[in-house]
């Protein structure tokens, strides 16, 4: 059972890191936060491990972010070529 879900709006690649847009669907996104299974729109569900190494939202930098507020968090790890717009990362 995930106690964290992230819903992708966008993602955009960038060299180790990848960039996810979206909103926080359940729980509270940190810093060092991980996420393990990503959800497709169509309701596959593959494992990744991706870690949070940033969290930004209103053009700042910010430690935590809660339940319906949405969000940019870099991510690095296994699994960021399955993101992809109306994912569910699940942590």
């Amino acid at each position: 059972m995930s106690n964290i879900e992230f819903l992708i709006y966008e993602v955009q690649p960038d060299g180790e890191v990848t960039r996810v847009s979206g909103i926080v669907n359940k729980g509270k996104v940190s810093l060092n936060a991980e996420f393990v299974s990503v959800r497709s729109e169509s309701g596959a569900e593959s494992p990744v491990l991706l870690k949070v190494s940033s969290i930004v939202a209103y053009r700042r930098q910010i430690a935590e972010l809660p339940t319906g507020m949405s969000g940019e968090l870099h991510v690095s790890g296994e699994g960021a070529g399955q993101l992809g717009k109306h994912c569910m990362l699940s942590g």
